[in-house]
């Protein structure tokens, strides 16, 4: 790494002070310093006269107008179609923000850029001389280094490989900046903290990020997560800010936000992205809990696994709870599976489904918002096991079979059980639990007239419509 000064009135002193602050320790992934990543990513430093304007980033004006055609093709449509009103109001909400943060970025100055194509860090000590009286040139030449240093990082695995997404990247580099001034004790600290957070653009959530930093023990989920980045972003993926707690949802799959609490587990769900409307999930591996958001389509099960929408395959033993967020809808249960498959927790700011017994329910009438397999009746899976509960959350078959079918008109369901090598015994059970045929019997099938014949080591059992044995 090597530092040039263009800038005349810029001493040794200056100098000097970059160079011993690139240099304390400070760990982040594999570097030990920010000179270490420097030296290790081949990035200069050069230090250029002059005062250089900027606007805003034209991607969002590009988000902007994809939003407000939304709006249009979304009310023309409205009328006739009234399920589409939350969508409506989701693209509503999405050009408010973005026109609030687009009038707020129009136009600033800059103390720094890093270009990724000559792998260059440029300082501008003459916009740094002009905030502030001129008071603060020490603090903004470090902090300003230590941000596009964090740039330099985010690019350590190859160029154009991730997009750069502003509302991203930004509140990341400000929080690495943080990060480092805390962590080597500096003394610019509180002062770069108070910078941030009073900023008005996107970059005030850095300091957001410190905070939430500060408060996490004993693993430090954000820290973590500034290492990783970046981990394939989409122009479309922007963070969202909780205006209520100040806490920051960034758009990837674990560890950051607002958390909720399921037995002894701490979760951390961030999938409400305000940007776009496709279905949002997470998964959170230390306590198997599946997070969904968005409206939700076609889900389906492919050899054992959880495939939701063709993106994500979970084993479906390793799902323990399914948190539904704020903004969770679909109009079929079956197409998200895991839902019956465990306990169900559901944001108090859902306007469809709650929660009952850890069972969804629809908000209109507390009916459990699970699959129906009998007038009245809802097949449900708890600890590995499927049984059927009434719509008054009574336990009709206890949940202690592999699986189970639907009700026939006569009041009987098939149930099965899973051997160890994988093949399944059959029978059959009532609508009071009683299992009017044994799950003794290697293959079942069912006549037009509703006689049941079971096979057992070659032979066929016959039993009436009522589940009583035919002679």
């Amino acid at each position: 790494m090597k530092i040039v000064n263009n800038v005349p009135w810029i001493t040794d002193r200056e100098i000097d002070l970059l160079k011993n602050n690139v240099d304390l320790p400070f760990h982040l992934g594999e570097y030990s310093s920010l000179v270490d990543i420097l030296v290790k990513l081949d990035v200069d430093v050069v230090l250029e006269p002059g005062i250089v304007e900027t606007t805003t980033d034209d991607r969002l004006k590009d988000i902007l107008n994809h939003w407000v055609r939304e709006v249009e093709r979304l009310g023309k449509r409205i009328e006739k179609l009234p399920a589409l009103e939350e969508k409506y109001a989701n693209a509503k909400r999405n050009v408010e923000e973005l026109e609030e943060v687009i009038n707020s970025e129009t136009r600033h100055f800059k103390r720094g850029n890093y270009n990724t194509k000559e792998k260059v860090i440029t300082l501008y000590p003459d916009e740094m001389k002009r905030e502030f009286g001129g008071q603060r040139l020490d603090e903004l030449l470090v902090s300003t280094l230590a941000h596009e240093t964090m740039h330099a990082y985010f690019g350590r695995k190859g160029l154009g490989v991730y997009p750069f997404v502003l509302y991203v990247e930004e509140p990341l580099a400000e929080f690495g900046m943080l990060l480092f001034l805390h962590d080597v004790g500096s003394s610019y600290y509180s002062w770069a903290y108070n910078d941030v957070k009073g900023k008005k653009s996107c970059y005030r959530y850095g300091a957001m990020l410190m905070d939430q930093h500060l408060k996490e023990s004993p693993i430090k989920h954000t820290k973590r997560y500034l290492e990783r980045y970046p981990i394939g972003l989409t122009p479309y993926d922007m963070p969202t800010v909780n205006r209520a707690n100040g806490a920051i949802r960034l758009p990837m799959r674990d560890w950051l936000s607002p958390s909720i609490t399921i037995g002894e587990h701490r979760i951390h769900p961030q999938w409400e992205q305000v940007f776009r409307f496709p279905p949002q999930y997470y998964f959170d591996e230390s306590s198997g809990t599946l997070c969904l958001d968005g409206y939700w389509g076609v889900t389906r099960i492919e050899k054992g696994d959880v495939v939701i929408d063709g993106k994500m395959g979970l084993y479906s033993q390793s799902v323990n709870n399914v948190y539904l967020g704020p903004r969770f809808y679909t109009d079929d249960v079956s197409r998200v599976y895991p839902i019956r498959l465990c306990p169900v927790y559901v944001s108090p700011r859902n306007p469809f489904f709650a929660e009952i017994n850890n069972i969804p329910v629809y908000k209109h009438d507390n009916k459990p918002f699970l699959r129906s397999c009998g007038k009245g009746l809802y097949d449900i899976c708890r600890n590995g096991k499927w049984g059927v509960i009434d719509e008054d959350f009574n336990q009709v078959i206890p949940c202690k079979y592999d699986g189970v079918a639907t009700f026939s008109r006569y009041g009987l369901i098939g149930v099965s059980n899973r051997l160890e090598d994988g093949r399944f015994l059959y029978g059959l059970a009532d609508r009071q639990g009683v299992e009017r045929v044994p799950v003794m019997y290697d293959s079942v099938k069912r006549t037009p007239k509703g006689i049941w014949i079971f096979e057992k080591d070659g032979i066929e059992y016959t039993f009436d419509k009522f589940g009583n044995p035919i002679k």
